[in-house]
């Protein structure tokens, strides 16, 4: 089997928020006073992994990035820009909260090299924001986008389908999918109100150990069904927009695709540094402590081996979360076997069925089967 290094892609984990949405199981916490340690603790690991390996994407992620100290973003990239070789066209992206916006961190970005933007929006509905622990408004965003705009050009944002709905919503003379079509309407219009470039719109999903699963009894949730309603809603709408859809949960206009997500999809390598960050390199898992105290004290990371059959499966699975699927003439390069001979019975089964089609080198799974790929991918890797 051969694996191309040529270009890796860095994630770096920032845990510090100033609140904890009730949703959230990322590893973060709402304690500062370790900010100072933990960047400290961050740039040693980077610099153990100082080589020459060639970078083409960075991705700051959280938590949130900019409740960081200011001067710790420069901090840190000029450590990556000192340990790696990074490309001239490295997407460089940070992660921000509306409300943690200001003239002079974005100043510093732009000087560290960050060149992306992600904002989460989330909805555009003042109580929904408050309801599930947002602590901006509309209005926040909306003013945190236009000083984004003067210093950025390429600006994503998040939205999420299916929040829940308060059982004593005032509103309750309306159904809950009008209320929640409306939620999506006025959400995608403030999106697009703000000339983002990028928009990722991802169904809720209720993790264990959240405030949200220990609280489900106060919502009123959504159904899979009305959040598939949803979800096609969405597409529908972004695409008249002029944002195509390349991945299950991700829509951008043309040139914004992001480039380091599309690493994680296309099972690319890449570098993971920080608390719970994970790296990929070939046949190799790497995965640091999620305990932010160890880290801070050097916890090194664990590292697993995965067979090269699990490999494969990766490829497929993460491959057929994009609308154009998986090339299978990159597939036979990179194992040395056909898919479509290994895999017959299954491929012939959902192409008899209509949920997959081959044109010319792809094998991708039919958009409007998108939304519940899951269950086809598993009938081709099982």
């Amino acid at each position: 089997m051969i694996i191309s290094d040529e270009f890796k892609g860095i994630y770096m984990h920032i845990p510090f928020c100033n609140n904890k949405c009730i949703y959230c199981d990322f590893v973060s916490t709402v304690e500062q006073r370790s900010q100072e340690s933990y960047v400290k603790a961050l740039i040693c690991e980077i610099e153990r992994e100082k080589c020459n390996q060639k970078i083409d994407s960075v991705y700051i992620g959280g938590g949130t990035p900019s409740t960081l100290y200011d001067g710790a973003i420069l901090e840190v990239l000029n450590a990556v820009q000192q340990c790696f070789v990074l490309q001239d066209s490295c997407e460089i992206t940070i992660e921000l909260n509306p409300e943690s916006v200001t003239e002079k961190k974005l100043i510093e970005y732009k000087k560290a090299g960050v060149n992306r933007i992600s904002m989460g929006l989330q909805c555009a509905d003042d109580d929904m924001l408050k309801s599930i622990g947002r602590k901006h408004s509309v209005q926040t965003f909306m003013d945190a986008s236009k000083s984004i705009r003067q210093h950025f050009d390429n600006f994503s944002t998040d939205l999420i389908l299916g929040l829940p709905l308060l059982k004593n919503d005032s509103q309750n003379d309306k159904s809950k999918s009008e209320l929640s079509f409306e939620l999506i309407n006025k959400s995608i219009e403030t999106a697009l109100e703000c000339q983002v470039k990028h928009i990722s719109a991802y169904a809720l999903k209720i993790e264990q150990k959240t405030r949200l699963h220990k609280k489900q009894c106060d919502f009123d949730l959504c159904d899979d069904d009305l959040i598939a309603i949803l979800y096609d809603y969405t597409v529908e709408q972004l695409s008249k927009r002029g944002f195509h859809r390349y991945e299950i949960s991700n829509f951008a206009l043309q040139g914004y695709q992001s480039k380091h997500n599309l690493k994680y999809w296309t099972n690319g390598d890449y570098y993971g540094f920080g608390v719970s960050a994970c790296g990929r390199h070939g046949l190799s898992y790497v995965k640091n402590t999620d305990n932010i105290k160890k880290y801070i004290s050097g916890a090194l990371p664990n590292v697993d081996k995965i067979s090269v059959e699990q490999y494969k499966q990766d490829c497929i699975m993460l491959s057929l979360r994009l609308t154009r699927g998986l090339s299978l003439s990159k597939y036979r390069e990179l194992f040395k076997e056909d898919l479509l001979q290994t895999k017959s019975a299954q491929i012939n089964q959902l192409l008899d069925n209509g949920f997959i089609t081959i044109e010319s080198d792809r094998l991708r799974v039919l958009e409007k089967y998108l939304y519940v790929s899951n269950s086809i991918i598993l009938k081709i890797i099982n």
